[in-house]
């Protein structure tokens, strides 16, 4: 705030005062002395607070806009710095189009960035695995030195990798493979035992590697003792389907119910008179013509049973009568004892087996009678076989 507006502030105050104009300028030229507003100036904003006037500021003025610092320009400066902050000054105020001043305002006043530029290290990383930092650098390649260790780490075991000058010549035998202990102590003292009259930043980039290698495989056997959760694949389709059927089946449901009510409310206001008190003699009547229907029904399923065996006993009678009019032999039917025993026991067999088959035909299961147990009998069958008209002639 300048001293014009102060002295704004204070004609405002003497007004609310209710002092007049001459009191109010000479208690401004009391305060402020030669820097005290001019006498017409200070009638002028009189005036104006006495209309009613509560700002003290001045009217915005018409005039050209600012375009260089802008929001737009803003944004844009803003982008390039996060994305880049190794820029210039210069070199973004050329990218978007604007003079120096205005880009370096937009940075130090409106972005508040008063240090822009950073000072960082770019390294290139090795691609091969028996690197010992992983930074490609003339100390750390395993290419440019002949004379060579490095820490790996294979199936949770870890092994020092050692490679001299005498070896580089042999690339099956090159490096030599030291397992190290478990025990944190001994395999440091198996990693100086082994590179005595190694350079120090071998033997130091080997303990920092192995330390690392350590710490991990700890963590990895933490994690793997932790309680896990299992992750379970989620079967979309089957959800929706079941959530379906569930929301057709709670609408079926309250249906059904409200149904129910709706018909037990009409039932209460006699909504349907007496159609459900039947008179006796009319229900009986109905009971006795369902009983008639069912008997006339299996009256008739009996006669079609009795026409179906009438036909299965003509068939098997035809069948014998083919048989005896046939040449090749007789039959005789004998009514013989239990205690009979044939020495034909193979012609038994087959005699008692078309037996059993005939049995099945014949022996249909009928309602409501009792079948009568047949009397055993055997058939024996008689073959005359003629010699051949070749050994008659021999």
């Amino acid at each position: 705030m300048n001293e014009k507006e102060e002295q704004r502030i204070c004609v405002k105050f003497c007004v609310k005062l209710k002092k007049t104009f001459t009191e109010t300028f000479q208690m401004l030229r009391e305060a402020f002395g030669d820097k005290c507003l001019s006498r017409s100036r200070c009638h002028e904003w009189y005036g104006r607070f006495k209309e009613g006037r509560t700002s003290s500021a001045d009217n915005p003025r018409s005039g050209r806009p600012s375009t260089s610092t802008d929001d737009a320009h803003v944004a844009e400066v803003n982008t390039l710095v996060r994305a880049n902050r190794r820029l210039t000054i210069r070199e973004m105020a050329e990218e978007c189009k604007i003079s120096f001043g205005s880009c370096q305002e937009i940075l130090t006043e409106k972005l508040q960035m008063r240090r822009v530029t950073a000072n960082t290290k770019t390294q290139r990383f090795c691609r091969n695995e028996y690197n010992l930092t992983g930074l490609c650098s003339r100390a750390s390649c395993p290419l440019a030195n002949s004379q060579y260790a490095t820490v790996r780490e294979e199936n949770g075991i870890i092994y020092l990798y050692m490679r001299t000058a005498e070896r580089v010549h042999f690339p099956k035998n090159a490096w030599e493979k030291v397992k190290l202990s478990r025990n944190f102590e001994k395999a440091i003292t198996q990693i100086n035992e082994n590179l005595l009259y190694w350079p120090s930043f071998v033997k130091a980039k080997c303990k920092q590697r192995f330390v690392k290698i350590t710490q991990y495989l700890i963590r990895m056997r933490k994690l793997r003792l932790r309680r896990q959760k299992q992750i379970v694949p989620i079967q979309r389709k089957i959800e929706r389907r079941e959530r379906r059927r569930e929301e057709k089946a709670l609408i079926a449901a309250r249906l059904e119910t409200a149904i129910e009510k709706q018909l037990m409310e009409r039932l209460k206001q006699g909504m349907y008179n007496d159609i459900y008190n039947f008179p006796q003699k009319v229900f009986d009547k109905a009971v006795e013509a369902v009983e008639v229907e069912g008997e006339s029904e299996a009256e008739s399923e009996e006669e079609k049973e009795k026409e179906i065996e009438k036909e299965v006993e003509m068939e098997l009678e035809a069948d014998e009568r083919e048989d005896e009019d046939s040449d090749s032999g007789h039959k005789e039917k004998v009514v013989l004892p239990s205690d009979f025993e044939s020495e034909t026991s193979d012609i038994e067999d087959i005699v008692a087996l078309s037996a059993n088959k005939k049995a099945k035909w014949l022996n249909v299961p009928k309602k409501g009678k009792v079948q009568k147990k047949a009397r055993p009998k055997v058939e024996i069958e008689y073959e005359i076989e003629n010699e051949p008209r070749q050994r008659e002639r021999a």
